[in-house]
């Protein structure tokens, strides 16, 4: 991993820990172990915790809109039980007892459990475009190390958060519930939009063919990626679901294709 993908990463698994294990546990030890770096590393991105929480801080905001903590535990439950059971073996009882609150607490901030699902995927949605924006930003102007960098963060989203079980449930219910095709598509055309721009400028800098049909080829990338997601369904929910060696053939075949031939 190059030195500029440390940040993208620290930031990511700091986010996982908050979620899961909450802030109290977010320590710099527990950082570095998660991330399987070194403190120099850590260091090197972040001067102290409170400069770390404070950029985190920024990606709650989630475009200005700042969640109740009553509602954020409500929507992190239902991921966390979502992933354990399946949407359609939950229930706003079940919800209410994990959240310890009465289930009077729910109708609060949800008509009911498909408003539910929707609310925790725009929050999950948002979240997700954020990180997609600190990875271009810092692999703009390198766009095979932006896509190796975005697949690998992928990768790892789907073997070890809860979260990657929301995406299957967009899958599943964006074909009748239009507020979940909305959002899930406007999620996929933020990324078409970031990877359309990494191979523009990788055709500009002659290091992809310029012959590029840039459409096919992100829907290519799409397919591969999401495709990563369906192979999870023949495997456990614990460990590295997806190995690392996988991840690298589906790169290189991908580079294979897009990449000027070096005896051209």
């Amino acid at each position: 991993m190059k030195e500029k993908d440390y940040r993208t990463l620290i930031i990511q698994v700091s986010e996982d820990i908050i979620d899961r294990q909450g802030i109290k546990n977010l320590t710099i030890s527990n950082i570095v172990k998660r991330c399987k770096i070194s403190n120099r590393n850590f260091y090197e991105h972040f001067s102290t915790k409170e400069e770390l929480l404070s950029e985190i801080k920024k990606l709650y905001k989630l475009e200005g809109y700042e969640i109740p903590d009553e509602k954020q535990t409500i929507l992190e439950k239902t991921e966390e039980a979502i992933s354990l059971h399946g949407f359609n073996n939950i229930t706003l009882e079940s919800i209410a007892k994990a959240a310890d609150l009465k289930r009077g607490a729910i109708y609060k901030h949800f008509a009911d459990k498909y408003e539910l699902l929707e609310c925790c995927l725009e929050y999950q949605f948002n979240k997700t475009k954020q990180i997609m924006n600190l990875i271009f930003q810092a692999n703009g102007q390198d766009p095979e190390n932006y896509i190796r960098t975005y697949v690998e963060n992928y990768a790892y989203f789907l073997n070890f958060t809860y979260d990657s079980s929301i995406f299957t449930e967009s899958w599943s219910h964006m074909n009748y519930r239009p507020r979940v095709r909305e959002l899930t598509l406007d999620l996929q055309e933020h990324f078409r939009s970031h990877i359309a721009q990494c191979l523009k400028t990788g055709m500009e800098q002659g290091i992809f063919k310029t012959d590029l049909d840039i459409e096919a080829v992100t829907d290519y990338i799409s397919i591969m990626i999401n495709g990563m997601a369906y192979h999870l369904s023949k495997k456990t929910m614990h460990g590295e679901r997806i190995s690392k060696d996988l991840v690298a053939l589906l790169l290189e075949t991908f580079f294979l294709v897009i990449r000027v031939r070096e005896d051209n």
